[in-house]
């Protein structure tokens, strides 16, 4: 016997496991045809460090000699020739080159504090770190080996 205007068990799990079956479908297309807002802000700090991070790297590779002269950076292959110079200028950490046709690179702005420094120990190895005026942003830090470094 059964009641008027009651389900049976098996009835609700049915309903529960096909609704379950439904979401997660919906959920998978969802997620692989979701497209990313071109509003989105591609210059975020992350974007910036790395930036930062490959540049220095690329000129780090070459350089045999770095020069820290009023928190100023100036890289030089072994020929003594200038790889790249990066300053503070105006708040802007700059790449800039020694070529005429070639623009100062800004690699960062708002930054509040910028330090280079090359480790007594190990010559060879060039730190940085840098602090922007955001004071929610996290601070950058790293080292770099300087590749073509001939201890003398």
């Amino acid at each position: 016997m059964s009641k008027k205007g009651t389900i049976k068990l098996e009835t609700v799990l049915v309903i529960i496991i096909a609704l379950t079956v439904l979401l997660t479908v919906f959920a998978a297309h969802s997620y692989y045809t979701h497209k990313i807002s071109e509003s989105v802000n591609q210059d975020n700090i992350v974007s910036k460090y790395t930036k930062i991070l490959l540049s220095v790297r690329e000129d780090a590779l070459m350089t045999a000699k770095a020069d820290i002269i009023d928190n100023n950076l100036i890289l030089k292959d072994k020929n003594n020739k200038l790889i790249a110079h990066y300053k503070l200028v105006s708040d802007k950490l700059i790449r800039d080159i020694e070529n005429p046709e070639a623009e100062p690179k800004i690699l960062i702005d708002n930054v509040n504090k910028l330090k280079f420094w090359i480790n007594t120990k190990y010559p060879n190895l060039l730190s940085m770190y840098l602090e922007t005026n955001d004071e929610q942003a996290i601070p950058f830090f790293t080292s770099f080996a300087l590749r073509c470094y001939n201890n003398e």
